[in-house]
């Protein structure tokens, strides 16, 4: 993927600028997206309407992880990079909540698995802000909050497990818990959290300004 792409995601030189396309076209036993320096915005809602309160459900935008998706930033914007060629310090890759007209998304990456391995790696992840009023919505067989999460609102059941790296967390607010990052575990989650910053990061009501953690049954993390 590349800022701007117009192509089918086949090649760089046929790259998209539609992030979640690219994860849309992976079969179902997963797959990598590259994603080259530049700045991408959510396009499309995770969910169609809320399960309560009020239905302003264009705020649900976000990029939208499914079972063993990896999503890979750092690459640069020109040539025919490998993965070796990956910078994720110096070719800047963001993820931005912003949705114009002074509107932030509820979540700018949203994580639903149950099987394989969701990671997130080389990216940066910002502008989120909260839901004033605290609506539940569904994603598949997951329940979400929009009180919850700001930059990466994460849910993930046994066998699936979730690898964070090489990420900058900066600049996202939740209502209640988990600014930067809320993750909810159940059933023996492998959980790898490594080499992240956090920063800016609050949640108003709540804990975890930069993450909070929870999980209904023992997870190794």
């Amino acid at each position: 993927v590349r800022e701007n792409g117009t192509g089918d995601g086949s090649t760089w030189e046929n790259a998209s600028g539609d992030i979640q396309l690219m994860i849309n076209d992976i079969t179902v036993s997963g797959g990598e997206v590259w994603i080259a320096e530049g700045t991408y915005y959510p396009q499309y809602k995770a969910a169609n309407e809320y399960h309560n309160g009020y239905p302003t459900t264009f705020r649900l935008k976000t990029f939208l992880l499914k079972n063993n998706i990896k999503l890979y930033g750092g690459f640069p914007a020109t040539g025919n990079p490998t993965f070796n060629d990956r910078d994720w310090r110096n070719n800047v890759t963001v993820l931005s909540g912003d949705l114009g007209r002074g509107y932030e998304c509820v979540a700018v990456v949203t994580v639903a698995t149950e099987t394989g391995t969701a990671v997130i790696d080389g990216l940066t992840i910002t502008g989120e802000k909260p839901e004033l009023q605290g609506c539940t919505y569904y994603i598949w067989n997951f329940n979400f909050n929009t009180q919850y999460g700001g930059g990466i609102h994460a849910m993930v059941r046994a066998p699936g497990n979730i690898k964070l790296q090489n990420n900058i967390i900066t600049g996202n607010t939740a209502k209640m818990s988990g600014g930067g990052l809320y993750l909810f575990t159940s059933g023996g989650v492998n959980v790898d959290i490594n080499n992240n910053v956090f920063s800016n990061n609050t949640a108003e009501n709540g804990s975890g300004g930069g993450l909070a953690l929870s999980s209904y049954f023992a997870d190794n993390m």
